[in-house]
């Protein structure tokens, strides 16, 4: 079972010091005999910032619907035409069109704001708490400030320059002070996040920045900040964090509190802040720092599945993520406040799921489906053997075939999605045409559901998953560092090292280098998982499509360029690694993607939305004379054969004018805000309102 005490929030300890103005706190005696009354200082602020952990799992942060509204905007997801959604958000993707009534938006912002405001409460009572103990250790002789007049000013602590490099190290060997400073350093990195996020989902990054916790309710109506202000400042925290709070922490197992923040998880946030600031060589300099960073134990697992599985919680592929419980009571109102099943539990795979108790309000795109079905594979991989299943003679147990067959599809494809046909078993239930679809599967066209993150070896999902978030994986790391390598100042000196990274992560998925990959492959492994093809043929028939195949997916020789690597990464390795995980990873690398047509007027999102619009997909019957149960159809791609063209993403690139498109996918700032703070509209030209 997991620990649940790390997020507790403690919200009598968050009252108390929420209303605190005291430069000094005002303690009871810790050296009473009562038990109930000691607590250290450290004590003290670990209970803060778990209350600041906590505000990560709430609905708009990562628990409830946060995971699947940040999929709905990416290039993996449509909405379903022929399901009801009671989402807004859900209509605004396909149509390409919000305003600032969203629901699912004015969730995002008033979550994501309490994180910032319970890490703030935290740094206030840090500064307090830490003070006293500098006070204390200079009165005892262990430390001497430079500015005389240190213990006097309301100062935090010591990042103000005001010790000397041996006196800081002499501080940070008292242990109350290190206690302190992580805490200090965990509520900067919790706030950075959170600011993060906000910056990258709202008002094209320019947003409301506390850094502190306001005396009144007026206090609280602040201005917008740009959003070159905003990633200053967070540049700033986590630098510090790294450098100073948290250089020497690296994991919290032995404490049983996995789920903290440590140096690699501000590392590589840091990086990836600025990655997105398009400060490449910074960037790459700070992801360098992860990945020679021994003390992290950072790697690769070989079994890319168990990511997304209770077993590979807190793996060495994990740098950071959001802890659920799996001990929880059923709660079927998913509400609000500490402790309800919602801020303990997700429920973004009932969310995915058309299967087994799944609401099926997600639908992969095909370009997805069709990304994951032409991954090539070493021949290693294409060896390996798998268990397969079929439906036995009463169409209702699965049936286990007597040897294991070759694996039809990659790593990657295989614990990201379930596909008919693929010989998996899915909520116990084959995969299989008569089981698995039965005719009438709602994703007939896309012969797919997403796998991921789901509980699928249950034989229903449930409505409130035990299965953490994660926020950053290893591959991620690696992946944006070849990026930053990429596109900084010597792109092509460094251009080696980039390919390096990324087969590190190619190689652990079973599939080709990108050395073989850009000589081109003369027939792509698009597969045809029909029955008839899974019954008679092993490996799977292969359709040699490389003079039909779209720009996209395509697989023809190219240059190893910096730039087509880039591109590389964008279209396929991205994607394909990371579909339907995180809050927003493929949400925020199609809007900061680098145009194709740099002279091109529309937003990055748009011109990749509209180049996967313009893809035309076929829904082919194998046998068109034949209707005999099992011969379902399946998607090719421009084939010419005999059916109608299915598509990705038109309606939602046809409102050209919409303003969330011409923003690159920005939501507006939630009516609710507009209509309580003033202030928002003190600077006009910091405010997109159309």
């Amino acid at each position: 079972m997991k620990n649940k005490n790390l997020y507790k929030s403690f919200l009598f300890v968050i009252a108390i010091f929420l209303f605190s103005c005291d430069d000094d706190l005002d303690v009871q005696n810790n050296n009473s005999s009562d038990p109930d009354v000691f607590q250290s200082p450290v004590e003290r602020a670990e209970q803060l910032v778990f209350g600041a952990y906590s505000a990560l799992q709430f609905p708009g942060a990562t628990g409830g619907q946060a995971a699947i509204a940040s999929a709905w905007f990416s290039e993996v997801s449509v909405n379903p035409n022929n399901v009801t959604i009671p989402f807004s958000t859900a209509i605004g993707v396909t149509d390409g069109v919000y305003d600032e009534t969203d629901d699912i938006a004015q969730q995002m912002y008033s979550d994501l704001y309490r994180v910032v405001n319970r890490a703030n409460n935290t740094i206030a009572t840090v500064d307090k708490l830490l003070r006293s103990e500098i006070r204390n250790a200079i009165a005892a002789n262990k430390a001497t400030p430079l500015n005389n007049d240190f213990v006097a000013v309301n100062i935090s602590d010591f990042d103000k320059e005001n010790f000397s490099e041996d006196e800081r190290k002499t501080l940070l060997e008292i242990p109350s002070i290190v206690g302190l400073s992580n805490v200090r350093g965990e509520a900067l990195f919790l706030r950075s996040l959170a600011l993060f996020w906000l910056s990258n989902s709202f008002n094209g990054g320019n947003v409301v920045m506390p850094l502190k916790i306001a005396a009144d309710v007026e206090g609280t109506r602040l201005p917008l900040s740009s959003r070159a202000t905003v990633y200053e400042q967070i540049i700033k925290d986590l630098t510090l964090a790294k450098n100073v709070y948290l250089s020497n922490v690296f994991g919290w197992s032995t404490r049983n509190q996995d789920g903290r923040a440590t140096f690699g998880a501000v590392a590589s946030l840091l990086g990836k802040v600025l990655l997105y600031d398009e400060k490449f060589d910074a960037s790459a300099d700070v992801f360098q720092e992860v990945v020679n960073c021994a003390s992290c134990n950072y790697a690769l697992v070989d079994d890319y599945e168990s990511n997304f599985k209770e077993e590979g919680e807190f793996n060495s592929e994990s740098v950071f993520e959001v802890q659920y419980s799996d001990n929880l009571p059923f709660v079927p109102n998913f509400g609000d406040g500490e402790g309800t099943t919602t801020n303990e539990s997700t429920i973004r795979a009932a969310y995915f799921s058309d299967e087994q108790g799944g609401f099926g309000w997600f639908k992969p795109s095909h370009f997805i489906v069709t990304l994951f079905k032409n991954e090539v594979r070493t021949a290693a991989d294409l060896s390996e053997e798998e268990a397969f299943y079929e439906f036995g003679e009463n169409e209702l147990t699965p049936r286990l075939f007597a040897n294991p067959r070759p694996r039809l599809l990659s790593k990657r494809a295989k614990a990201s999605m379930a596909f008919a046909d693929d010989g998996s078993l899915y909520y116990g239930r084959s995969t299989d045409s008569q089981g698995f679809s039965n005719g009438t599967f709602p994703t007939l066209p896309r012969r797919a559901v997403v796998r991921k993150f789901h509980n699928d070896e249950l034989t229903a999902e449930l409505q409130a998953s035990p299965l953490n978030e994660k926020i950053i994986r290893y591959s991620d790391v690696l992946l944006m560092y070849a990026e930053a390598l990429l596109r900084g100042a010597d792109a092509e000196a460094n251009k080696q090292q980039a390919i390096e990274l990324i087969n590190e992560v190619r190689a652990k998925r079973g599939l080709v280098s990108l050395e073989t990959l850009f000589q081109g492959v003369e027939t792509p492994p698009i597969v045809d998982l029909t029955l008839n093809d899974r019954l008679n043929k092993f490996p799977p028939s292969e359709e040699n499509l490389k003079n039909n195949l779209p720009s996209t997916l395509q697989i023809n020789e190219q240059e190893l360029t910096p730039e087509n690597i880039v591109f590389h990464l964008f279209d396929k390795e991205r994607p394909a690694e990371f579909a339907f995980e995180g809050r927003g990873i493929l949400w925020n690398d199609l809007r900061r993607r680098p145009l194709r047509n740099s002279g091109s007027s529309l937003s990055p999102a748009l011109e990749r939305l509209q180049e996967l619009a313009a893809i035309d997909y076929e829904l082919v019957v194998p046998n068109a004379l034949d209707t005999s149960p099992g011969l379902i159809a399946f998607i090719r791609v421009n084939d010419n054969a005999r059916s109608r063209f299915l598509k990705d993403f038109q309606r939602r690139t046809q409102n050209i004018q919409s303003s969330f498109l011409r923003s690159n996918l920005y939501f507006p700032i939630p009516f609710v805000a507009l209509n309580e703070n003033p202030k928002l509209f003190d600077n006009p030209s910091l405010l997109i309102t159309d």
